[in-house]
């Protein structure tokens, strides 16, 4: 037996872990790292079943295929490469380069392997680039940079300091399980609150001192009653507000409509408890308000982007103990962003959405391959994520694909893109690679930072995506990360690795970390030396107001296009569709569900075999429904069958599905097609999304469902 010092890439904590492995190479035991100087031994249920569930699973690809006819066939590494390089040269040489196109993610986008596909496909000529930033990140990231002037402004929810702790459509004790353990030692002192406001009386619910259901898609309202009470009951930090800020008084006059009587009407909830919510954080030294997928992936995405950061930054709560901690790490993103992405802003020939932080809406990528005309997507690479399951009307996604000309799947698994591509390519898994966790500083309640190392080689053929990326650059004639200086600096040193007699190849992918190191004010020994984890004693003293990076240097609290927004909001309450009555939501999740990481057909038979639709008995009776019937849902979208599942803590009128379903087999071996589970995706509108940065909505979808013989 052997153990290995490692972290889980399950999901943003990165909660350090300790793998035990047997002669073999095996995982046999995971458990918490208790000398991690973050998580310090927390790892949650998903984090510790992963080596059965998925880095050990039998359905690992191992060897690159290539499409021959209806079917997929192995072949070497040089052999796909070298047909990857000319097929990527020809659509570019044939459609230009924007018709090339890169999707990534999954549980690699806080770490290197984004920036070498960003680079990619910009070394390529291309910005078509899609990513959970198009996902679930945008609207965050609009509203800091019309504040602030930078993107990454959302600090790490500090609850075990706050005094108060308002959640708002989230749910960490399953999501972000981290803050959910912090929540739980919070919920027994009993003098700090706990505030959940959410359609459904989810698990973190269960440790709130004050919980309220609302109306999906009215949360912008409640967020406005109480950025209205703070304002004009003065509950907020004059001084912060005068110094280092503009334009409260025109935010002041566009939210004075929007009280807890008004408002009321619209949410649902009782205008007492939100004047009662507003006073208690507004008069809390310390506090955070939180709100996560469940806004995110709803109407108004941005707008309660704004009001939220608003509220934190005029109560002093914004870069504090207690409040959101800001820490940057290896990198501060603020400051190098605008030359990062820089230049011409690329907009969706299709719904005119501007990129952000360099990235598109994913509800633009169907009508983006779809629709004839210059730019036209005809070539895609997808790399570490699952478009066809994650991204919006799977239905259509599928046509759009089977219509591009050139598909790449870059994968540890056969997924259904993989299904689709003409070549696939094995990747490793995150642990048989050396890895850093460097992005997302806001996730973090310290600059820390962790190096971890392999567990062990690489399973079969497989390749890191560093060395993947390399060789795209290579076969498709460009630079190695979009810069000459750079590829010829590597070259050169390829060349003097050689001259030394030194075997193998350059680990470029060490040699950024290395660099990174260095500009974090550490080196790459020192994060070696403590497999643990490190904090960056140089940035403990960091003041967010340094990173502000307006002309004036001022927070910019009015920002003009959103108070016009707030302005035309009409309190009242929704108006139900007749034709789809129920609104359901597709962002919660389950002990075991990680989006669509399933890889081990055994281990999903045993635990957790398909996905339900949650919905509330009494709307179940009127339509003869009874718990473990199977139903067909539908919306203006898609239409499946689901098993129903009843539960009582769910508002009335609300349904729920959890993303991430409707897969087929993992196993190569199995061609049946045969889903597992029912596809959220199917009801989800690519047509339809915030106004400002076009984020698909995975909640406030209305939705009918029948019992099978009566649809």
């Amino acid at each position: 037996m052997e153990e290995k010092i490692t972290a889980c890439f399950l999901c943003g904590c990165n909660c350090g872990m300790v793998m035990t492995l047997n002669e073999n190479g095996k995982i046999v035991k995971i458990r918490g790292d208790k000398d991690n100087l973050e998580t310090k031994g927390f790892i949650c249920k998903k984090g510790v079943k992963q080596g059965e569930q998925h880095i050990d699973s039998p359905h690992r690809l191992t060897t690159p295929l290539k499409r021959e006819g209806d079917r997929l066939v192995e072949v070497s590494w040089d052999e796909a490469l070298d047909g990857i390089g000319r097929e990527i040269k020809r659509i570019k040489k044939k459609y230009g380069a924007r018709s090339l196109s890169l999707a990534l993610g999954g549980s690699g986008h806080p770490t290197l392997q984004v920036m070498l596909a960003f680079q990619l496909l910009r070394a390529m000529g291309s910005r078509n680039l899609y990513s959970p930033v198009g996902l679930e990140l945008s609207s965050k990231y609009l509203a800091n940079q019309k504040i602030f002037g930078c993107s990454q402004m959302d600090g790490f929810p500090d609850y075990e300091n706050s005094e108060y702790s308002i959640l708002i459509g989230s749910n960490p004790v399953i999501s972000f399980p981290t803050h959910g353990h912090a929540l739980g030692k919070v919920s027994k002192d009993p003098n700090r609150t706990i505030v959940v406001i959410d359609p459904r009386y989810t698990e973190t619910a269960r440790l709130a001192d004050l919980y309220s259901p609302i109306r999906p898609s009215t949360d912008i309202y409640f967020v406005l009653a109480i950025l209205n009470i703070l304002i004009k009951e003065n509950l907020y930090d004059e001084k912060m507000v005068r110094e280092h800020s503009t334009g409260i008084e025109n935010v002041k006059m566009s939210v004075a409509r929007f009280t807890p009587e008004a408002v009321s009407e619209v949410t649902g909830i009782e205008s007492d408890f939100i004047q009662k919510v507003a006073r208690g954080f507004g008069r809390a030294k310390r506090g955070v308000l939180l709100y996560d997928m469940g806004v995110v992936a709803n109407h108004h995405s941005t707008l309660v982007s704004w009001a939220t950061q608003t509220i934190m930054f005029i109560t002093g709560n914004l870069g504090k103990k207690g409040g959101g901690l800001l820490y940057p790490t290896l990198m501060n993103f603020n400051y190098g962003e605008k030359m990062a992405f820089g230049g011409d802003v690329y907009t969706s020939r299709v719904r005119g959405y501007e990129e952000v932080c360099g990235f598109l809406p994913v509800t633009v990528l169907q009508d983006e391959i779809l629709t004839p005309g210059p730019g036209q997507i005809r070539a895609m690479i997808v790399s570490g994520c699952n478009p066809l399951r994650a991204y919006t009307n799977s239905a259509k996604m599928e046509r759009a694909f089977k219509e591009l000309e050139f598909l790449v799947s870059i994968d540890i698994f056969l997924t259904e893109v993989g299904r689709l591509a003409h070549w696939v390519l094995p990747v490793c898994s995150f642990h048989e690679q050396e890895n850093l966790s460097f992005g997302f500083h806001g996730l973090r309640s310290q600059p820390f930072i962790q190096l971890t190392q392999r567990i062990r080689e690489p399973l079969g053929d497989s390749r890191p995506e560093w060395m993947i990326y390399r060789d795209l650059f290579k076969r498709s004639d460009a630079y190695w990360m979009g810069y000459r200086l750079v590829h010829y600096g590597f070259e050169i040193a390829e060349f003097i690795r050689k001259l030394r007699g030194k075997k193998g190849e350059l680990d470029r992918q060490e040699a950024i970390i290395r660099f990174f190191a260095r500009m974090g004010g550490t080196s790459y020994k020192e994060l070696k030396e403590n497999p643990h984890g490190l904090i960056l004693k140089k940035r403990l003293s960091y003041n967010f107001l340094d990173d502000i990076r307006t002309p004036d240097k001022k927070a910019h609290l009015e920002v003009p296009e959103f108070l016009t927004a707030v302005d035309r909001l009409i309190i009242q309450p929704p108006v139900k569709d007749q034709n789809y009555p129920f609104i359901l939501s597709t962002t919660c999740r389950t002990w075991a569900n990680v989006n669509t990481i399933y890889r081990n057909e055994e281990w999903i038979e045993k635990h957790m075999p398909t996905n339900s639709l949650v919905m509330h008995p009494d709307d179940a009776a009127p339509l003869g429904i009874n718990e473990g019937d199977r139903v067909m849902m539908s919306s203006r979208t898609g239409k499946a069958e689901a098993p129903v599942m009843f539960n009582r803590d769910v508002l009335r009128g609300t349904v729920y599905l959890s993303h991430g379903w409707g897969l087929t087999s993992r196993d190569p071996k199995d061609n049946s097609g045969e889903l597992r589970g029912t596809p959220a995706a199917l009801f989800l509108p690519d047509d339809e999304g915030d106004a400002f940065t076009g984020l698909p909505l995975f909640s406030g979808i209305p939705c009918r469902v029948e019992r099978i013989g009566d649809s």
